[in-house]
């Protein structure tokens, strides 16, 4: 989706705690990424399901670099144990911020794409 409408996008590696936060400033500083794509509930291929902490501290390095969150949750409601979870935007103090949940991928609404990520 994002490939499609011209945006570079650059993977991230996840572990049983989810994305490594570092990982972001390496590629704030290579790159200049302008936006972190993340779903950190139930991470889609692994499942993984991103620590409070690592949450706190990519809230807290997109609001030093910048940068807006785009927190994409397709799966929260999939928990077997019916579990409740915190979201990043549960965790904000006014940080440039988007939430996507599974009505907004049913509308599939590409309109916002144009002004997120950096263009190749």
């Amino acid at each position: 989706m994002f490939k499609s409408a011209g945006i570079k996008t650059y993977d991230l590696m996840a572990d049983q705690n989810g994305i490594n936060p570092n990982d972001i400033t390496a590629l704030y500083k290579k790159h200049r990424i302008r936006m972190i794509f993340l779903n950190p509930i139930f991470q889609n291929p692994t499942g993984t399901l991103m620590s409070e902490e690592r949450r706190k501290k990519v809230i807290e390095l997109s609001s030093e670099y910048g940068i807006p969150d785009v927190e994409d949750d397709p799966y929260s409601l999939t928990s077997f144990t019916g579990e409740k979870f915190n979201y990043l935007k549960s965790l904000l103090n006014g940080e440039s911020f988007m939430y996507l949940d599974q009505q907004w991928v049913q509308k599939k609404d590409l309109s916002v794409l144009p002004f997120l990520g950096k263009k190749k």
